[in-house]
């Protein structure tokens, strides 16, 4: 059996339905929004307070970006 006998067998299995169009639908479930968490999201953030020395890490990281750039690395 050659593939063109396997489509021209596909074909006149499901031309039937299709020229029909009573070919069954699947029922699709209804979106169901539940409430997981009490808590409210609002998309605002607390400021967060750098301690002293993650300031300097922050400032040597940018030093070091700087330097990196200038030197066309």
């Amino acid at each position: 059996m050659s593939k063109t006998d396997k489509l021209e067998g596909a074909f006149n299995k499901y031309l039937p339905s299709v020229i029909s169009e009573d070919a069954p639908r699947a029922k699709k479930k209804a979106l169901n929004e539940s409430v997981t968490s009490s808590r409210e999201v609002t998309g605002n953030k607390e400021e967060t307070v750098l301690t002293e020395s993650q300031n300097n890490e922050a400032e040597t990281s940018a030093e070091i970006i700087e330097i990196r750039k200038l030197a066309g690395l």
